[in-house]
């Protein structure tokens, strides 16, 4: 198998997000804008990303949700949970 070129890096972006693998997508959208930063096609579809993104935060923060702390928020409520699994299991 050859270098992987610009072309491969987009069909692995839609690929991956047609899986749901958001942040492998987004990784290889930007690895072919920067292999071929002239291409329309490249360039609108890593703008749809990072839009799509965009429009997550802003929407949660619509709803009042901190979006700028939530992966620590997340973090501490799989540590709680952890910690509940391991504490509070019957015997």
């Amino acid at each position: 198998m050859g270098e992987r070129d610009a072309e491969w890096y987009y069909y692995s972006a839609l690929a991956n997000a047609g899986e749901g693998n958001r942040v492998t997508a987004l990784n290889h959208a930007r690895e072919a804008v920067r292999r071929e930063p002239g291409n329309d096609e490249y360039n609108t579809l890593l703008n749809q990303f990072e839009q799509g993104g965009f429009e997550y935060r802003q929407t949660g923060q619509t709803y009042g949700f901190d979006m700028q702390h939530a992966g620590g928020m997340m973090m501490r409520l799989c540590a709680a949970q952890m910690l509940c699994m391991c504490c509070c299991r019957p015997f």
